[in-house]
């Protein structure tokens, strides 16, 4: 058919995309949310925007 990626031309065409989505247990968006807040407090830390004593367990 000559229609490829974002509708131009080119050699390959897609004729459908199918998108499956699954279910996840609600604990895990508390889990998600607790390591990025993680993750950018050690970035702020590290980038000198953040200047707190750190304390490891």
């Amino acid at each position: 058919m000559g229609i490829g990626p974002q509708g131009l031309t080119d050699n390959s065409s897609v004729m459908g995309v199918h998108i499956e989505s699954a279910a996840r247990h609600p604990s895990t968006i508390g889990m998600v949310s607790a390591i990025f807040g993680l993750i950018f407090l050690v970035l702020l830390i590290v980038s000198g925007l953040l200047w707190m004593p750190v304390v490891l367990l």
